[in-house]
């Protein structure tokens, strides 16, 4: 054999590797985009969930926790008679709520600052046809309906972090990462397993609430072994 001709045969072999290494790699692209796919969809949850955590912290904290609706509201540059009342959902004990409420001069960002409570998850946005001053104030306690149409599908950065993926274009994350009640990651990590072992499929109200109570019993049984 000459020269040329092992050389074209080293290169035919190489060729022919790069080509088994090209589609070795388009799988595991394939296989990698589909996880992160299915984590993306295990990592997101129905509102529902907020109404859960506010349970979960009274349960733990043995102080009575709420979630709330707050509102934010501003005159839209282009109408100064027409003003936006963005609503959000937050959570806070009963008792800081109750004082928040009663004291006049309180301030909602000095209430979030001082994590009196904590900022949640954007609802909705009202547009009215009136003037007046802009402000910021708790409105009621919120109540999660399930047969409502327009709930909110939320994830939470933590999660995403976790797995160094981007969150879905149509949910929203919440605002407060609940880094301060490493229960509520646990349980909300919890959730997230058991959607992805259903495939990425959310859980419904009856079975968030039926895992709420496991997760609750697991807890307890837990905490006896390690006491």
């Amino acid at each position: 054999m000459s020269i040329s001709e092992n050389i074209q045969d080293q290169l035919s072999v190489f060729k022919d590797f790069e080509k088994q290494l090209n589609s070795q790699l388009k799988y595991v692209k394939q296989k990698k985009q589909g996880i992160n796919e299915l984590i993306n969809k295990s990592a997101t949850f129905d509102e529902y969930i907020i109404e859960l955590i506010t349970k979960l912290i009274t349960l733990k904290e043995k102080e009575i926790y709420k979630p709330f609706l707050y509102k934010e509201s501003h005159t839209i540059k282009y109408n100064r008679n027409t003003k936006a009342e963005d609503y959000y959902i937050g959570i806070s004990s009963d008792w800081n709520l109750v004082n928040f409420i009663r004291d006049e001069n309180s301030s909602l960002i000095d209430f979030f600052d001082n994590k009196q409570g904590y900022e949640i998850l954007y609802k909705k946005t009202d547009i009215l046809q009136i003037d007046g001053n802009n402000e910021s104030k708790i409105v009621d306690y919120y109540n999660y309906d399930k047969d409502r149409l327009n709930n909110k599908t939320i994830t939470f950065r933590f999660l995403l972090k976790k797995f160094n993926i981007s969150k879905l274009d149509t949910c929203m994350t919440s605002v407060y990462d609940f880094e301060d009640f490493d229960y509520v990651q646990d349980f909300i990590t919890y959730l997230f397993e058991l959607q992805y072992m259903n495939n990425g499929k959310k859980l419904t109200y009856d079975e968030m609430n039926y895992a709420f109570n496991n997760y609750i019993s697991l807890s307890q049984k837990k905490d006896k072994i390690i006491h």
